[in-house]
């Protein structure tokens, strides 16, 4: 999750986080905590 934020910080504006969200054990949480980034 630090990588998304640090991605969007340097002004990514599409971020591809599949592995993320379905190796995570709550993919719903995984999906806000992105989104919070």
């Amino acid at each position: 999750f630090e990588n998304a934020r640090l991605l969007r910080e340097a002004g990514a504006d599409v971020l591809v986080a599949g592995n993320t969200i379905f190796a995570h054990p709550d993919p719903i949480k995984a999906i806000k905590i992105l989104k919070q980034s």
